[in-house]
């Protein structure tokens, strides 16, 4: 599965569509890893980032 937000810019995930397709897909497991070319292509909003970290039903990283 890929996921992508082409052209947007922007601090926040709340705009971004293939992050907001991507959540849902986490929670219900249907992939085990996200591989990002860097933690600020998740997102540059540390808030957003550790509240992705931390989301409840997302397995636990080791």
């Amino acid at each position: 599965m890929s996921y992508s937000d082409h052209g947007i810019s922007g601090p926040s995930t709340i705009n971004r569509m293939g992050f907001q397709r991507l959540m849902p897909n986490a929670r219900s497991r249907k992939f085990d890893v996200i591989d990002s070319k860097s933690l600020d292509r998740i997102s540059r909003d540390l808030k957003d980032l550790g509240g992705f970290h931390n989301e409840p039903g997302l397995p636990a990283s080791s």
